[in-house]
């Protein structure tokens, strides 16, 4: 019953959404990032977590819900999401695309 007691004052820890955008003010890395992908990122982060300790059966370590360890969760999630993800291909149709017909 201690695992669930310990797990139940993990999901309080965790910090709500409005507290965590305050923490990207204080951090360069998101200067550049659009509100609405901090925003999802922040939400998704915190939803991961939020269920991996509900589904949990053993007691997971306190600093799973850290400041740092929740923004570099946000971080890799951010980077992720920001990286282009167009892929070259080639036109073997014979057909000549032409981009501006529309």
């Amino acid at each position: 019953m201690k695992e669930t007691t310990d797990n139940q004052a993990l999901l309080r820890s965790l910090p709500g959404v409005d507290r965590i955008l305050e923490w990207f003010k204080e951090d360069p890395f998101f200067s550049e990032v659009p509100r609405s992908i901090q925003v999802d990122a922040t939400r998704s982060t915190i939803e991961s977590l939020r269920t991996k300790i509900l589904n949990s059966q053993t007691e997971l370590p306190g600093d799973m819900v850290s400041e740092s360890s929740i923004m570099q969760r946000i971080k890799t999630q951010v980077t992720s999401t920001m990286m282009p993800n167009l892929k070259q291909v080639i036109n073997a149709t014979g057909v000549v695309i032409h981009t501006n017909l529309g």
